[in-house]
């Protein structure tokens, strides 16, 4: 890992050392154990405020500030040691550690030390508390009873009770079986002693879980990118029960240290043709592939991945396994690869559900029949739809992928069906309701009213298959929900309006919304040209006039606008001399 020395650690920072590493890698996570937490995300979908009372209204960190003043004035010495560890493990780690911006998720956990040694004096607190009362109570041994029974009830709610009520929904796990079930259906992607390329520990460690713990899919090699860097994984790959083809020798692998020279090659990977023609048989019937009598070669550019002259060994060593396989095995890639990581083989993927596969003909970006089969009948969901199971944000990233996943199994059957020939109609029927069966089954088990979309385009899109398959009335739910949901980017508005118009038939409704848009957004371009063309297919041609002056006052060299205006105009004229007649 290399070595640094402590004066680069401590001067040379990674990040802005206040506003970055004190404040918020720091502070803010101080707060949210003992102060509250906030609920805003900001652009980074990290929370943004520092401090915010929610949930615990200061209580705890007033308690332990009291209890750091009364552990000093009691036992100053012990008191120091306490403060040592404090420090040791909150301000000295955060010079120590050097995080760089940005960090891939929150890292609170890094702090628990300091957490514990500000407990330790909420604790004394408690006792400080009793000290003082008793010596205020001295002489009133009457008043003793009630007195602590008081307090013991004030610094149960200030400490344990409010803690408890704030934090336990956060931190219950009771039906949260995501982290299985995701790992589960990643593997069920895969046939039978397949090889599964994996982007890192998120995606790799329940996986590993599940076959060495569960025997669930020991057939297949999991590889991890992330560790394919390292010489010992790379023997290690080579010497499992069920090895990993690799052709390097050891002596070889064990000189694969740091990166390689390259630069940019198309790389040929051989197709025997008996290969190819076995595969293109799980092809579904709506893509054109014929046999072949002589071996064929798939390409793809592999670029340099690293300092633009260097190519990992993570790279190096995909391409290794693809050549030292030739076919004999699956290939597949997780969802969670980057397409940075793919080495330019996205032209050869075949989406199956939570994997992709590698296949020798192009273009094939999913297998919808295969998708389906997967994501009905193989895949699990357990309380997916239960609100009362909290689920947090990774979890709720990686639903997103399960929604992709149906989104482009229904959107292939809807799109093949609108395309088929008219002479087909029952086979065309069979399509729609293949579209619409896969996404009646995604709202019922990942719902948007328990687990969100983040893509709201997407959940668009979804509502528009609905309404394209005969179920308008889904489309017209799905917008309605987005009208007036937060965080809606204003591109998505447009496109929602445009839906109103084309799809529902609705034009006042996406006039209104583009004319909040605008109002928002006074120069966006694509939301005044959607409500003027919007304004001229209703013949609303005073209203118009008024918004095209509006976007003039503001843009007054639009020629295209003034030349717009002039249309309404004597438009608006014709109508006034038509109602004078």
């Amino acid at each position: 890992y290399g070595s640094e020395s402590l004066i680069s650690t401590v001067f040379d920072r990674a990040a802005p050392f206040w506003t970055y590493q004190i404040k918020k890698m720091y502070i803010r996570y101080f707060a949210w154990n003992f102060i509250g937490k906030g609920t805003t995300l900001g652009a980074d979908r990290y929370i943004v405020e520092t401090f915010s009372p929610r949930g615990l209204y200061y209580l705890p960190f007033l308690l332990g500030s009291f209890g750091v003043f009364y552990h000093f004035k009691k036992d100053w010495k012990r008191a120091i040691a306490v403060m040592a560890m404090f420090i040791i493990m909150g301000l000295a780690l955060v010079i120590y550690l050097n995080q760089p911006d940005p960090q891939p998720r929150e890292r609170d956990y890094v702090y628990v030390g300091n957490f514990f040694a500000f407990a330790i004096w909420i604790g004394i607190a408690v006792t400080g508390l009793f000290d003082y009362a008793g010596k205020m109570i001295k002489n009133m041994p009457g008043m003793k009873n009630l007195v602590f029974g008081g307090l013991a009830g004030v610094v149960f709610i200030m400490g344990p009770f409010i803690e408890y009520k704030h934090n336990f929904h956060s931190h219950d796990r009771r039906g949260a079986y995501m982290p299985y079930d995701y790992s589960y259906n990643l593997l069920q992607s895969c046939e039978p002693n397949s090889m599964l390329f994996t982007n890192g520990d998120n995606d790799t460690f329940p996986l590993w879980y599940l076959q060495e713990v569960e025997g669930v899919r020991k057939d297949i090699s999991i590889i991890n990118l992330s560790l394919l860097n390292t010489p010992w994984y790379i023997k290690q790959l080579k010497q499992m029960d069920n090895p990993v083809p690799i052709s390097f020798s050891d002596d070889r692998i064990d000189q694969l240290i740091g990166a390689i020279q390259w630069t940019e090659q198309t790389i040929k990977l051989p197709v025997p043709a008996e290969v190819y023609n076995e595969m293109i048989k799980e092809v579904h019937s709506s893509v054109n592939l014929e046999p072949i009598d002589a071996p064929v070669s798939i390409d793809f550019t592999v670029k340099p991945t690293y300092m633009q002259n260097y190519l990992r060994i993570q790279d190096l060593m995909i391409v290794n396994i693809l050549f030292a396989n030739n076919w004999k095995r699956p290939v597949y890639f997780a969802m969670t690869i980057p397409t940075e990581n793919k080495l330019g083989l996205d032209r050869n993927l075949s989406l199956r559900g939570l994997a992709s596969k590698v296949v020798p003909y192009p273009g094939a970006h999913l297998n919808a029949d295969v998708l389906k089969e997967n994501m009905l009948t193989k895949f699990q969901y357990r309380r997916l739809n239960d609100p009362d199971v909290f689920q947090d944000r990774q979890c709720v990233d990686l639903y997103q992928n399960i929604r992709f996943s149906f989104y482009q199994a229904a959107d292939f059957y809807s799109r093949k069906s609108a395309n088929f020939r008219t002479d087909s109609l029952e086979y065309s029927n069979e399509l729609k309701q293949n579209a619409l069966e896969i996404l009646d089954f995604m709202m019922e088990v990942v719902p948007d009213e328990v687990v969100p979309f983040q893509n709201h385009l997407l959940l668009a899109r979804i509502g528009q298959i609905y309404s394209e398959n005969g179920r308008p009335e889904i489309l017209e739910q799905v917008l309605e929900s987005l009208v007036d949901r937060p965080g809606v980017h204003k591109t998505t508005q447009i496109e929602i309006a445009k839906l109103y118009s084309l799809n529902l038939k609705n034009d006042a409704k996406a006039i209104e919304i583009c004319k909040r848009v605008i109002e928002e957004n006074p120069g966006d371009v694509n939301g005044f040209s959607i409500l003027i063309t919007l304004l001229e297919q209703s013949r609303n041609w005073k209203e118009g006039i008024e918004w095209i002056d509006k976007w003039l006052a503001i843009n007054p060299n639009d020629n295209n606008a003034k030349l717009i205006k002039n249309r309404f105009t004597q438009r608006l004229a014709q109508t006034d001399t038509t109602k004078n007649k």
